[in-house]
């Protein structure tokens, strides 16, 4: 079946719940930050620069209503920037090299988007844990500057689960309107290129002339943990159990301007 980026539009319902969840996640998350006393000003290891995939066709389509608010100039820039972070990725990838590079909606240390941000980019830095059947709660730490900020403090309980939950059940329902049988797995600079017009395919298969970026499995293990949610809420089977690491080709295409 054919889903285009523009495609949002017909989903504003589907992605006004959505901006519902963000705003518990957001809510969540500063009054977290606030116990731990913890802010990004000034951080060295700054998060735009990992690579993160976003597993949900919600986050797709948000991201690409968003970058529809952006003036031409703005776009211009933005999928240029997107266009070269994808062409370094496959690049590096190929050599087998590690490379950190910005993310493409970064401008001057500010978001482009940030009303409009995936989830992990609204949730990453602070701990939080995940319940799961048969594992009891899982704890995971934040970042480098969380664990130094946040000594000496008392633990605040960032339950991630709800949110997962919530996505997980709202990506069903996308699905199952639209009618996408395939998994989305994709950058910021990856959904910043996607065509137009283009179809969902099984994993590694592409037409035409269209270059894809090469996905390989991050290792941030909160991603790990959505898609586990996603698999697992998809076939009724409620809070999923661990789900390693894996990677993948998604069937959007992406165009790379080559530098």
């Amino acid at each position: 079946m054919q889903v285009k980026r523009t495609d949002w539009k017909r989903h504003s319902p589907l992605l006004d719940r959505l901006k519902a969840i963000y705003a518990k996640m957001d809510q969540q998350y500063a009054e977290a930050a606030a116990h731990y006393g913890f802010h990004c000003s000034g951080c060295v290891d700054n998060c735009c620069l990992t690579r993160f995939y976003h597993h949900t066709f919600l986050e797709y389509f948000y991201v690409s209503k968003g970058y529809e608010t952006l003036d031409p100039e703005n776009q211009a820039a933005v999928a240029q920037r997107a266009s070269e972070v994808c062409a370094k990725t496959a690049e590096a990838d190929e050599k087998g090299e590690k490379v950190r590079l910005m993310c493409p909606l970064n401008a001057c240390g500010l978001c482009l988007l940030y009303d409009y941000r995936p989830m992990i980019c609204r949730l990453h830095g602070i701990s939080h844990e995940l319940h799961r059947p048969g594992q009891g709660i899982i704890h995971s730490p934040g970042c480098e500057a969380f664990t130094e900020q946040s000594e000496g403090k008392g633990y605040f309980k960032f339950d991630r689960t709800p949110f997962y939950l919530e996505m997980a059940g709202l990506e069903r329902e996308l699905k199952q309107t639209v009618g996408i049988m395939q998994k989305l797995k994709m950058t910021i600079a990856q959904m910043l290129l996607a065509d137009d017009s283009h179809e969902t395919r099984p994993h590694g298969q592409s037409r035409g002339t269209s270059v894809t970026c090469p996905i390989r499995a991050s290792a941030y293990r909160g991603e790990s943990d959505m898609s586990g949610f996603l698999r697992h809420v998809a076939r009724g089977e409620g809070t999923p159990a661990a789900v390693p690491l894996r990677s993948g080709k998604t069937g959007i295409k992406t165009r790379i301007r080559r530098p």
